[in-house]
């Protein structure tokens, strides 16, 4: 299990310690160590640095864009579960994360101090379940697999003995930034129930370690399924080479490319985003270079809880007055406009 570091941790190391810190203070920080080791330049081209390391940018739109765009906090119509969807729902098990990643659509939920869910609160979560049919839930956070094995053992287990749930999924970037965290506790959870899948979050080749990779075959060798959410984040992994070897990589060790998410309409992380025509233009180039199975959905999540749209490789895109026009699986129609 790697140690947390703090800001101060870097003070010799960044030029502008002072004006970073003053981001923190809105926005914590906090990355593992095993994460820093990856970083080989403290500086905006170094693709680990930039999406773990405050920016100045994070605190220029203050005023135009929402901390919940996609109204998560209303959605919730018992506390600590999100239900957005008729029959899909996330529960949030925690508050921490192993790095406080800068283009995080949850930093509103940032914290030092760890919050997790509580026995009576899943008790609430198990009954809304299988009073509204709910048959796809997502553990997310924070971070699942920072909570204590027994813990989410416990979730897992409550939540695989309702019969209208079919699929469990846990959402987690620890493969990712501190893969030591997977112990033989958390290994187990896996082997309990077949409903289980895991969601990985790599954004960058960089990212795919033999450390990583270790640990990616343990899961996978329980028969767990293992999906990755990928978000686009401009000046790092914003060209067709990098997310191609990124894909396949991860094709490679039995994860399959399901999310190219376009970076969301949160505050405080406008300097990460892409044209979602750009998006589709790099799905376009990356056909005639990664396998069919290595090509993910390019998923725009709509404001307002509005759903995801998922777009490929010869989606076309409209615009009315600068804006996007795009429908939900509602078939509603809905405006999008990064500016």
């Amino acid at each position: 299990m790697s140690k947390i570091l703090g800001i101060n941790h870097f003070k010799n190391r960044l030029n502008d310690f002072k004006k970073i810190k003053e981001v923190t203070e809105e926005y914590p920080f906090r990355i593992t160590e095993y994460y820093t080791d990856l970083i080989q330049s403290y500086d905006k081209k170094d693709p680990i640095f930039s999406q773990c390391f405050p920016q100045k940018k994070e605190l220029q739109d203050s005023s135009k864009f929402s901390l919940d765009p996609f109204c998560e906090k209303q959605n919730q119509k018992i506390e600590s579960f999100i239900h957005r969807y008729p029959n899909k729902g996330v529960l949030l098990l925690n508050n921490i994360c192993g790095v406080n990643c800068r283009h995080c659509m949850r930093k509103r939920l940032w914290d030092n101090n760890k919050k997790e869910i509580s026995k009576d609160r899943i008790d609430d979560i198990i009954s809304y379940c299988i009073k509204e049919e709910i048959n796809d839930v997502i553990i997310s956070g924070g971070d699942p697999l920072m909570s204590s094995p027994e813990l989410l053992d416990e979730v897992v287990s409550r939540l695989s003995e309702v019969r209208n749930i079919k699929v469990i999924r846990i959402g987690s970037r620890i493969p990712v930034v501190d893969p030591d965290r997977i112990n033989e506790k958390i290994i187990s959870i896996f082997k309990k129930t077949e409903k289980l899948h895991l969601l990985t979050h790599f954004n960058h080749p960089k990212e795919v370690t033999d450390l990583s990779k270790c640990y990616i075959s343990k899961i996978v060798d329980t028969g767990t399924p293992v999906f990755n959410q990928t978000v686009l984040l401009k000046n790092i992994n914003d060209s067709a080479s990098t997310l191609s070897e990124l894909f396949m990589k991860l094709l490679e060790i039995k994860i399959k490319p399901y999310y190219l998410h376009q970076c969301d309409l949160v505050r405080g992380v406008t300097h990460f985003w892409v044209e979602p025509s750009r998006g589709i233009k790099l799905l376009k180039k990356m056909e005639g270079l990664i396998s069919g199975l290595a090509m993910p959905y390019y998923a725009i999540d709509l404001p307002g809880g509005k759903g995801k749209v998922l777009l490929g490789p010869n989606s076309e895109l409209s615009k009315i007055n600068g804006k996007y026009i795009l429908k939900n699986y509602k078939n509603e129609t809905i405006s999008y406009s990064l500016y």
